[in-house]
C-alpha cells in the first residue's frame, strides 16, 4: 500500500468548526491502486470525510483506517529519564569548565597588558627582542587554544539542551499504543496519468470573530474603517499558505422552526380611590396587565427615565409601584450566510494564539450631531451617524474608536449592520459646545371656579453656545414630569408644537426634542414654560 502526504490547500472557517481541504497530485499507472492519502486529526469528524479524484480515475472505495504508533515500555521510559538526568549534569559541568576557561583567558589578557604598558607607578618589563617574540607567540597560541575550547563547550551545551530524547513518532510516555487515523482510498485509473486527489473533512476547535478600527477625522465627513478577522485554531495541524474563507454559517445549527406558546395574562390588586392614597384596603379591584406594556425606561425616544407628579392630603409611608412585563426578545434564524474570501494566502498555526487578518478597508460617510440633556447634565455629547455603504455586512463584534488619531473607547455591536443600514457611534463630551439649564421662575397661584385648585407655573431657559469655528447640528432633549393621578393636570405653554415649521417636536411620555443648526460662535436661547394644576388641598411632592 502506497502512502502519500496530502497538503492543506483550502480552509473554510465557520462559527463553530472548519472545513479542511487537502490535495495531492501523483502519477499512477493504469490499474487498481490502494493509497493512504492523509492523516486525520483526532478532532476531525469522521462522518464528514469526502474524497474526490480527477476525471482520469475512478474512486472505488474510501475508509478510515486506524494505525498504532510504536509502544513505549516503562523500561524505555526509565532509561530515557536517566539519560536526561545525566545530560543535565553534564551541562552543569560544562558551564563550570567554561567559567574557568573564560577566567584563564581574562588573566592572560591582563598579563600581556601589564607587560606591554607602563604608567607613573609601574614600568614595563625590559625584554630582549627574542623574548618578546616568544611572549607574543605564547599569547597567540593560548588565545587560539582557549577560544577553541570555549567554542567546543558551547556547541556541546547547545546540543545537549536541544536534544530530542524520544522518537518523534512517539506522542505519549504511556505504555499504551497511540492510534492514528488515516484515510485509505481504492481507485482505478484507466490510463497512465497524473491524477489529483482531494480530501475534505470538518473539524472542531476552531472559531473566529470580527474586530474593527473606526478612525474619524473631524475635518472630514468620512470615517475610515478597517475590518479585521480574529482566528484561533487548536486542530493539531498548521495551516500554511492556504486559501482562506470565513463564513457566518453554523454547521451544527438547528433548522427546526419554532412553535408558538401561549402567553398568560396576570394582574394584581390595586386601590380604586386615588385621593386616600392606599390608606385602606377595603376598596380593592383587579387591574390586568399584558406583555405588550413597556415601562418608560424602554422608550426609544428618550434615554432618561420619566418622573411622576404625585400628591395628596398626607404623605403615605409607602406607595406601591406599578409593575410591567417587558417584551420578550425575539429570535430568528437566517437561511443565508455571509462568506469572506481572503484574496491572499495565509498561514494560521496551531499555537492557541489569536491571528488577526484584514478583511477590508472602507470609507463610510458621516453625519455629526451634538446631543444635550441640560436638565440632567450641562454637557453636549458628540454622536456620529454613519451609513454602511459597502457590500459587506458588519457582523457583531468589538470596535476600537479613534477620533483625530486619539483612542476614544471600545464599542460593541450586538446586532448585524447590513449594507445601506445606518448606525450610530458615541464619541463623548465636546467642551466647545456650552449648554446651560436655567430656572427663570417658579410660582404658585390659585385657579378654578367653584372647585378651588392650585396652579404651579414653571419657567426655564436653555442656553446653548457654539464655540466652534464651524456650524453644528444640535439636538436638545428634555423630559417633563408625568402626572401620577387624574386630579393632576400638566399643560405645556412654551414651546408650541407645529409639525410643519417648528424645530421642536413632542415625544412620548411628556418628552420633547429640539433639532436645529447652530452657526459658528452663535448662541441660542430656548424657552420652556409649563403649568401644573391640582386640587387646592393637595401638596405636590418633588421626585
Amino acid at each position: 500500500m502506497t502512502e502519500l502526504n496530502a497538503k492543506i490547500t483550502d480552509v473554510t472557517i465557520y462559527k463553530d468548526s472548519a472545513l479542511i481541504t487537502k490535495k495531492i497530485q501523483t502519477k499512477l499507472q493504469k490499474g487498481k491502486h490502494s493509497l493512504l492519502v492523509c492523516n486525520l486529526p483526532d478532532k476531525a469528524n469522521e462522518n464528514s470525510v469526502r474524497v474526490k479524484v480527477s476525471n482520469s480515475a475512478f474512486l472505488r472505495d474510501m475508509k478510515i483506517q486506524k494505525f498504532y504508533q510504536q509502544e513505549i515500555s516503562d523500561e524505555k521510559i526509565n532509561k530515557t529519564k536517566n539519560k536526561i538526568q545525566q545530560d543535565n549534569e553534564r551541562v552543569e559541568l560544562l558551564k563550570a569548565i567554561l567559567t574557568n576557561i573564560e577566567s584563564e583567558k581574562n588573566t592572560l589578557d591582563l598579563l600581556i597588558t601589564k607587560t606591554t604598558t607602563s604608567n607613573n607607578n609601574t614600568q614595563s618589563f625590559e625584554l630582549k627582542s627574542d623574548s618578546w617574540f616568544e611572549l607574543l607567540k605564547y599569547y597567540r597560541e593560548e588565545n587560539v587554544r582557549l577560544d577553541t575550547e570555549i567554542l567546543k563547550i558551547n556547541s556541546e551545551i547547545k546540543e545537549l539542551t536541544n536534544k530530542n530524547y524520544l522518537d518523534p513518532k512517539w506522542k505519549t510516555t504511556k505504555s499504551a499504543a497511540v492510534p492514528i487515523n488515516k484515510v485509505e482510498i481504492n481507485i482505478e485509473t484507466f490510463e497512465d496519468s497524473e491524477i489529483t486527489i482531494e480530501i475534505s473533512y470538518l473539524i472542531s476547535e476552531v472559531n473566529w470573530n470580527v474586530n474593527y478600527d473606526f478612525r474619524i477625522d473631524s475635518e472630514k465627513d468620512k470615517m475610515k474603517v478597517t475590518y479585521f478577522a480574529q482566528i484561533n485554531q487548536k486542530t493539531s495541524e498548521d495551516w500554511t499558505d492556504v486559501n482562506l474563507t470565513l463564513s457566518t454559517a453554523k454547521i451544527n445549527q438547528q433548522n427546526k422552526y419554532p412553535t408558538s406558546k401561549p402567553k398568560q395574562i396576570t394582574g394584581y390588586k390595586v386601590e380604586r380611590n386615588d385621593k386616600t392614597i392606599y390608606n385602606n384596603t377595603d376598596n380593592i379591584d383587579w387591574t390586568l396587565y399584558y406583555p405588550e406594556l413597556a415601562s418608560c425606561d424602554d422608550c426609544d425616544e428618550m434615554d432618561i427615565p420619566s418622573r411622576n407628579i404625585e400628591g395628596g392630603k398626607s404623605k403615605p409611608e409607602s406607595i406601591p409601584k406599578k409593575k410591567f412585563m417587558k417584551q420578550e426578545a425575539s429570535v430568528s434564524t437566517k437561511l443565508g450566510s455571509v462568506e469572506f474570501n481572503i484574496k491572499t494566502k495565509n498561514s494560521i498555526l496551531c499555537d492557541n494564539q489569536v491571528h488577526k487578518l484584514t478583511i477590508k478597508t472602507l470609507e463610510l460617510p458621516l453625519k455629526y450631531q451634538y446631543i444635550s440633556m441640560p436638565a440632567w447634565k450641562s454637557q453636549s455629547f458628540l454622536e456620529i451617524e454613519a451609513t454602511n455603504n459597502s457590500k459587506y455586512p458588519f457582523l457583531p463584534g468589538k470596535a476600537n474608536l479613534f477620533y483625530n488619531n486619539a483612542f476614544v473607547a471600545t464599542n460593541s455591536f450586538y446586532n448585524e449592520i447590513s449594507p445601506a443600514q445606518k448606525f450610530k457611534l458615541e464619541i463623548g463630551v465636546d467642551d466647545k459646545i456650552s449648554v446651560l439649564y436655567k430656572e427663570v421662575s417658579v410660582k404658585t397661584v390659585d385657579s378654578g371656579g367653584l372647585i378651588k385648585k392650585k396652579k404651579d407655573i414653571h419657567e426655564y431657559e436653555i442656553i446653548i453656545e457654539n464655540l466652534k469655528n464651524s456650524e453644528i447640528n444640535s439636538i436638545i432633549r428634555h423630559q417633563l414630569p408625568i402626572p401620577g393621578y387624574s386630579e393632576i393636570d400638566l399643560k405645556i405653554i412654551e414651546p408650541t408644537f407645529d409639525e410643519k415649521t417648528s424645530d421642536v417636536k413632542k415625544l412620548d411620555f411628556n418628552g420633547m426634542e429640539w433639532n436645529f443648526n447652530l452657526a459658528a460662535k452663535e448662541t441660542k436661547i430656548l424657552s420652556l414654560k409649563y403649568e401644573i394644576e391640582y386640587p387646592h388641598d393637595w401638596e405636590l411632592w418633588k421626585p
